[in-house]
């Protein structure tokens, strides 16, 4: 695609499984409100590019692999909110990830701030998919909302990881939260599996929570009632920092 600004108006488009896509430099394919796009297939994105999900529109990644093009990195899936309001699929843009699902080579790649202020408010519900070689997999700033003591965003058997096919200048976080409470993480897996290239030990780690209380509890793997196999939340490989929290932690929980 090389259009400019794509948007997506039709109330439900679906780019099916096998299908390839390529979005060129600066442009972005945009979700509007009441829209709902799914995505299948292949989509690899050139540098400054981007998907951005409006309030009131919903993104589907089923499945499908996001990656960068011509071995540069790309700007991510950009989810818009309104931190002044009820966390509903009216208010809020939702991405739902599901499927295994890969994104990878992003610079953020679910960037929940909104454009002109550093809130948020959209929601993002991730399973069985992975964030591979991003330089920040997930960012959730603040969400001011008065009546609502959490937020409404999870993710469940999901992995985190970082290689030596990195395209960025250097790894942040897998995951990065701000003034944020109630980021709920079962049984997912943070990892650092490159040699040191493109990594300052001092200050890169698998989640930043500043004044934020994310919340770990296991993945049950088993079919049965009550769980007979659970999967733990993990954080391997880091050479001095896994978990950096700092501030107000609230209910911060232990792995």
């Amino acid at each position: 695609l090389d259009e400019g600004m794509v948007s997506t108006t039709r109330a439900s488009v679906t780019f099916n499984s096998g299908s390839k896509f390529f979005i060129t430099q600066d442009n972005a394919i945009i979700v509007e409100n009441n829209a709902v796009l799914t995505m299948k297939g292949l989509a690899k994105f050139g540098a400054n590019s981007e998907l951005r999900v409006k309030q009131g529109g919903l993104l589907n990644i089923d499945g499908s692999y996001l990656a960068g093009w011509d071995n540069k990195q790309w700007q991510g899936i950009r989810v818009l909110g309104n931190s002044n309001a009820l966390q509903s699929s009216a208010n809020q843009g939702r991405l739902n990830i599901c499927n295994n699902a890969m994104i990878e080579d992003a610079e953020i790649a679910v960037n929940l701030r909104n454009l002109l202020t550093n809130t948020s408010g959209g929601i993002v519900m991730a399973s069985n998919s992975t964030f591979h070689n991003n330089t920040i997999s997930i960012y959730i700033p603040a969400y001011n909302y008065t009546f609502s003591s959490s937020y409404e965003s999870e993710f469940s058997n999901c992995l985190f990881t970082i290689d030596d096919s990195f395209l960025g200048n250097a790894f942040s976080t897998h995951v990065r939260l701000e003034n944020i409470n109630g980021i709920h993480f079962a049984g997912c897996q943070f990892q650092m599996n490159n040699s040191g290239n493109h990594t300052d030990v001092n200050s890169s780690s698998g989640i930043f929570a500043y004044n934020a209380s994310p919340n770990f509890t296991d993945y049950c793997l088993s079919s049965t009632l009550p769980c007979s196999d659970v999967q733990k939340c993990r954080f391997d490989n880091f050479r001095k920092v896994a978990l950096y929290a700092i501030g107000d932690l609230g209910s911060l929980n232990t792995l």
